[in-house]
């Protein structure tokens, strides 16, 4: 209840003047204590709440480091691998630019054999040609 209210009830009551003080002191005082009580008990939580949420704070930063470590070591390994797949795309196209070079060597080595194939078959089919014109003449 509001001292205000009180005063005006013991007001009504046949209370002597030193009686009405001092009751409304001990409600005061009452009251007074009542609400420091109250704000302790607030504070309490208040504390209570905050180290909660510093509880979890702390779990959130540890599961973040957790997670960041993760990720890290896991970029690591897929650097690792494409590095690896990188080095083996780099061996085929060596094997594939041996290939080429290869091919190349056996292309020139074709040719120069097919215009030797074609010179000596020009060669054998003129000498072909006279032996016939010869046989033919003489028989």
């Amino acid at each position: 209840m509001d001292t205000v209210v009180l005063q005006r009830q013991l007001n009504t009551l046949n209370v002597n003047r030193q009686a009405k003080e001092a009751i409304l002191t001990v409600i005061d005082l009452k009251i007074n204590s009542e609400m420091k009580e109250v704000i302790t008990r607030i504070d309490q939580m208040e504390k209570r709440v905050d180290q909660r949420f510093e509880f979890v704070d702390q779990r959130f930063e540890a599961m973040e480091q957790r997670m960041d470590q993760r990720f890290e070591a896991m970029e690591q390994r897929m650097d690792q691998r494409f590095e690896a797949v990188d080095q083996r795309f780099e061996a085929v196209d060596q094997r594939f630019e041996a290939m080429y070079q290869r091919t190349e060597i056996m292309d020139k080595h074709f040719y120069t054999q097919l215009s030797t194939l074609k010179w000596m078959i020009g060669i054998f089919a003129t000498t072909m040609s006279a032996i016939m014109t010869a046989m033919l003449l003489k028989g």
